[in-house]
């Protein structure tokens, strides 16, 4: 099934480790989304989730039960999720403002 429109949710800024983010995906998935992490040229790294417009109150739905599954898997809390790590954010281990590989 093609669509034209896109229902998009759970905007933000901030790297998620690749394994991390596969799991979220898969998550996603199972409610009926995707789950998109990348790097975006000047502007640094993003995430979002996406899933069929298919309008009220279905896509609010969605939206639900995917942060509902996420806070099951406890990778989010509300509707943030718990496992991004934000530009400029000291961390130990780590140089501020640098990811690792």
């Amino acid at each position: 099934m093609n669509y034209q429109c896109q229902y998009h949710f759970g905007c933000g800024k901030g790297r998620i480790a690749d394994k991390t983010a596969k799991r979220i995906n898969e998550i996603a998935r199972e409610n009926g989304a995707r789950f998109t992490a990348t790097n975006m040229p000047g502007d640094g790294w993003c995430y979002w989730f996406s899933a069929p417009n298919l309008g009220e109150p279905f896509d609010r739905q969605t939206a639900a039960a995917v942060w509902a599954a996420l806070e099951r898997a406890g990778l989010a809390r509300g509707h943030e999720l718990t496992c991004v790590d934000r530009p400029g954010a000291a961390r130990s281990g780590a140089r501020r403002g640098r990811y690792p590989r």
